[in-house]
C-alpha cells in the first residue's frame, strides 16, 4: 500500500513541479498556441509518468527511511490537513478558475483578485498545501524521493510567482 502511495505521489509531483516554471517562463508561446497548449502538456505528463512507471523498481528501491509510527501519524494528520486546506481553496476559487489558466487562455480566466477564504490567509494557499501534503506524504511512505520532491517544490515554487 505504501508502495502504491509513493507511486501515485511521484507520478503527480514530479511532472508538475517543474511544469509549473516550465508554463509560467513560456507564456507568450502558450497563449499562441491556446487550447491546443493542454494536448501538450498531457503529453508531456504521459510521457514523464510512464517513464516512472517503467522504472518505479529502481526509483524506489532504497529510498526509504526508518519512520517510528507517531511521525507516520503526523505525516497522515498533515496530509489530511491539506486535504482540507486545499478543498478550502478549490472551493474559493471556482472550479472554472481551475481548469484554465492564465498563461494559456487570460480571457477564459478570472481576473478579480481574489481576498476571500485562504487567501485572506496567504498569497499561494495551492503552494502551501502542496508544501504541507508533500510534507506529510514523506513522513507516511517515509521516502527520500518525497523528501526530494518537496525541497524541489520549495525550491521552484517562489520562482514561479516572479514571473
Amino acid at each position: 500500500m505504501l508502495d502504491l502511495l509513493l507511486l501515485v505521489s511521484l507520478l503527480i509531483w514530479v511532472p508538475l513541479i517543474p511544469l509549473r516554471l516550465f508554463l509560467q517562463a513560456g507564456g507568450s508561446l502558450w497563449r499562441q498556441w491556446g487550447d491546443l497548449t493542454y494536448w501538450g502538456l498531457f503529453i508531456y505528463w504521459a510521457i514523464v509518468d510512464i517513464f516512472l512507471v517503467r522504472y518505479r523498481t529502481p526509483l524506489m528501491q532504497g529510498a526509504r527511511f526508518d519512520a517510528p509510527l507517531p511521525v507516520v501519524f503526523l505525516g497522515v494528520i498533515l496530509a489530511l490537513a491539506a486535504i482540507a486546506f486545499g478543498y478550502w481553496t478549490v472551493q474559493t476559487l471556482g472550479l472554472i478558475t481551475l481548469s484554465t489558466r492564465p498563461q494559456i487562455t487570460p480571457k477564459k480566466a478570472r481576473a478579480a483578485l481574489i481576498a476571500d477564504g485562504p487567501y485572506r490567509l496567504l498569497r499561494h494557499p495551492f503552494y502551501f498545501t502542496e508544501w504541507v501534503l508533500l510534507l506529510g506524504l514523506s513522513l507516511i511512505t517515509a521516502s527520500w524521493l518525497v523528501v526530494l520532491l518537496l525541497v524541489l517544490a520549495i525550491l521552484i515554487d517562489p520562482l514561479v510567482t516572479f514571473f
